[in-house]
């Protein structure tokens, strides 16, 4: 088999078709281009992995297995533009595996690069840079496609892995005017892995493009992603169904850093997205809000993450007027302006369990929704609120259940209710001058149940409502300020003359002594 150093010097050469031959290097003997080529006659060829040698004859790049983008003639030194090299390698059809060298960097214009589906692509920490510059349009990386809306007449790609693959947008070297950058783009596409990948610093003005944007698309799986300074979301889940699970994705410029959200009215379907195991921040943002949100139609999780806000930042934010269905469990939340935030109306049914809030000037807030909305709080625990830690308005059924509540210079407000239930709770080390909660219902004729909750060392330990309640064995002062332990059935107070333990009295309003009302009975 004849061998050449080099694919310039292959280039010179007259060969017949039907030969192999090898050459030792692409640019110089010993580099990573080292190939096999079959020889034929004329056909197209681009010049990256095919080429046309003297003859007019063409040598075809043989692929067994993997490519690599030396085989196409990228240097991946960190300076010359790669892009024609990665473009031809992803569109030849010679493979849909590859794999490149460690640790290399390929330079990148910021054209669309589409890749195939079936695609395994392995980076082994090697990374694509976007070459510096001025732009004045979108930037892009990888995509599946240039499609944008969704075409129930299009065939679904399905298969995509990534892994092990950087994606640096050079900000810094960087001018973007009314333009963004985009790392991953996939529309329309299914079964969608990515993981292990560092995207950072993705120039942008205007907040147009996310980091990892799935738009349609079904079971798609982020894991143990690094992501960064991105110009939109870090992670955006739009029409779009999977999971975001571990690793950090941090600061977006102008949004949040990870979104779950819909059309209007969905042009596929609602958004699922379960978020795990990841620890996020948007601290440093220009201006964006949030930190996690579900917008539009849109259901999903938030589990086991670490969420850390800043000064004007919710941590979980659930807003518009459309369906949702959300479980908030076992998530530290620190720092955020509201921890988590439901307003709009729409159907929302929100469960929250076992969450820690730290350092929120406001914990959980929810001020508007639909009919038949609920939300559940199951083993909360707020420390060191500095504002309100409960803000609980216009949600139909509201349950409130074995939570822990230290701290809070207002008090916690229940309001708009159709069926409380507020039990086995535990308030303490509240400031507000004269109560820790005020409980308020839409109508005369909706009902409370506040049972078995423990309130101590605040300011003062009372609770306050006119409403239909039902309320025993709660350790506290009183329901309305005036010193004496009450307990409520309905619209009736119910007491003890502490001076004389065997009288029991009741009455319609609060007492204002502890012999201010009707003597239900002795007990000797």
């Amino acid at each position: 088999m004849k061998t050449f150093d080099t694919v310039a010097k292959l280039k010179l050469a007259k060969l017949k078709a039907g030969q192999f031959i090898e050459t030792g290097g692409y640019y110089v003997k010993g580099d990573a281009g080292a190939a096999r080529y079959l020889i034929v006659t004329p056909q197209s060829f681009d010049g990256y992995g095919d080429h046309e040698l003297a003859n007019g004859n063409i040598a075809v790049l043989q692929v067994d297995g993997s490519a690599h983008p030396e085989l196409y003639g990228a240097k991946g030194d960190g300076t010359t533009l790669d892009t024609p090299s990665l473009i031809s390698m992803y569109t030849s059809g010679k493979t849909k595996v590859f794999t490149h060298p460690h640790g290399r960097i390929y330079m990148h214009d910021g054209s669309s690069i589409i890749i195939p589906e079936g695609v395994n692509i392995i980076g082994n920490n090697s990374e694509y840079k976007l070459q510096g510059g001025s732009y004045t349009s979108n930037r892009f990386f990888l995509k599946n496609t240039d499609n944008i809306n969704y075409d129930a007449g299009l065939s679904r790609q399905k298969v995509f892995n990534i892994v092990g693959l950087g994606i640096n947008g050079n900000e810094s070297n960087v001018v973007m005017t009314s333009a963004s950058t985009c790392a991953l783009w996939f529309c329309q596409a299914d079964n969608v892995q990515v993981d292990n990948l560092n995207i950072y610093n993705l120039a942008g003005d205007n907040g147009s493009l996310a980091g990892i944007t799935f738009r349609f698309c079904d079971n798609f799986q982020v894991s143990n992603c690094t992501i960064n300074n991105t110009d939109r979301q870090g992670v955006q889940c739009w029409e779009s169904r999977g999971e975001v699970k571990g690793g950090f994705i941090g600061v977006s410029k102008y949004r949040e850093p990870i979104l779950a959200s819909s059309e209007n009215v969905p042009s596929y379907q609602g958004s699922n997205c379960e978020v795990s195991h990841v620890k996020v921040g948007n601290t440093g943002t220009i201006s964006g809000t949030h930190v996690v949100r579900f917008s539009g139609k849109s259901s999903g999780a938030v589990k086991h993450c670490d969420i850390q806000g800043s000064a004007g930042l919710d941590g979980i934010y659930v807003t518009f007027g459309l369906e949702h269905n959300i479980l908030i469990e076992d998530n530290d939340i620190r720092d955020c302006e509201v921890g988590v935030k439901v307003d709009t109306t729409g159907t929302k049914r929100i469960t929250l369990r076992g969450n820690r809030y730290r350092d929120c000037e406001d914990g959980i807030s929810c001020i508007a929704s639909g009919a038949d909305s609920s939300i559940e709080l199951d083993g909360e625990k707020l420390y060191d609120t500095t504002d309100r830690p409960l803000n609980l308005d216009y949600m139909p059924y509201v349950n409130v259940r074995n939570c822990f509540i230290r701290g809070g210079a207002n008090n916690n407000f229940i309001n708009n209710y159709d069926v409380l239930d507020f039990t086995n709770n535990t308030i303490t080390g509240m400031t507000h001058a004269s109560l820790v909660l005020n409980i308020g219902a839409r109508t005369g004729s909706t009902l409370a149940s506040i049972n078995r909750n423990k309130v101590y060392s605040n300011t003062v330990n009372n609770f306050t409502t006119s409403e239909n309640v039902f309320a025993t064995d709660n350790t506290l002062n009183n329901f309305i300020g005036n010193g004496i332990k009450l307990q409520r059935l309905g619209r009736l107070y119910l007491w003890e003359d502490t001076l004389s333990p065997s009288v029991l009295y009741v009455k319609t309003s609060e007492p204002a002594t502890l012999t201010d009302g009707t003597v239900v009975g002795t007990q000797t």
